[in-house]
């Protein structure tokens, strides 16, 4: 009975996972469409951040050397 409503509606059982799969997917492609400024500014900033405090330490520690 479960088999043959299975076949007569075409439910495939992977097809829910995939389809869940792809709302979160198109869920992001949203967010990041709406808020594309400021997310493109938090990346923007998170890399001088990271790059600043390197140049920062590199240069103490060749204070250090001398």
């Amino acid at each position: 009975m479960e088999y043959t409503k299975d076949v007569i509606f075409n439910i495939r059982y992977g097809q829910a996972i995939k389809l869940k799969e792809r709302k979160c997917v198109k869920k992001l492609i949203n967010m990041y469409n709406n808020n594309k400024f400021i997310i493109n500014t938090l990346g923007i900033t998170i890399i001088l951040v990271t790059i600043d405090v390197w140049l920062v330490s590199s240069f103490i520690n060749l204070l250090v050397t001398l």
